[in-house]
């Protein structure tokens, strides 16, 4: 049996990320527009798939001149407006628990990227449609996608860490 194509709730599921910001405090934001595909195997699991498209001048951390400097100086929005993502395999983690395997492209690179992932929960809706509820983890390092703006602080440091904490909320309901 083939996958099954799931619609992905975009409005109850988030693409969120948290990094360093002048060396002691964290900044965190999300992507307000993106979309996605979930292909769903319940017999086989590993054969599941998702592919994600995330609008990078779509960045809010709620300081709109950050924003700005963001999409301009660091993602280059002009030349690479979309990061992306397209799962390769589902490596089985126990109860619950997942490793999906894909290819991150973002700012012209595409490096292999490993989530973390849970399936959390699986109800239905007030329509009785089921719906599936997941959580993904991974640690991005931004300089690995020539992501390498970062001015320099007076007192010592840099403006942006590497290390970027890319969390994601998905929720999934089957048509129909």
């Amino acid at each position: 049996m083939a996958p099954v194509p799931w619609q992905v709730d975009v409005a109850r599921s988030h693409v969120r990320f948290t990094v360093r910001h002048m060396v002691v405090s964290k900044t965190r934001g999300h992507f307000a527009r993106w979309r996605a595909q979930l292909l769903l195997d319940d017999e086989a699991p590993e054969r599941s798939r998702v592919e994600v498209e995330v609008e990078l001048a779509s960045v809010d951390t709620g300081d709109a001149a950050r924003d700005e400097n963001l999409r301009s100086e660091l993602f280059d929005v002009a030349r690479h407006p979309l990061m992306t993502f397209h799962s390769t395999h589902v490596v089985p983690g126990g109860r619950d628990r997942f490793v999906l395997v894909g290819e991150l492209g973002l700012h012209g690179v595409s490096r292999e990227l490993r989530l973390d992932c849970r399936e959390e929960r699986r109800d239905a809706d007030a329509q009785g449609r089921p719906r599936r509820h997941y959580a993904a983890r991974a640690t991005v390092d931004r300089k690995d996608f020539g992501l390498r703006w970062n001015p320099a602080l007076e007192a010592g440091g840099v403006l942006v860490g590497d290390a970027v904490e890319v969390e994601v909320e998905l929720q999934g309901v089957l048509p129909g």
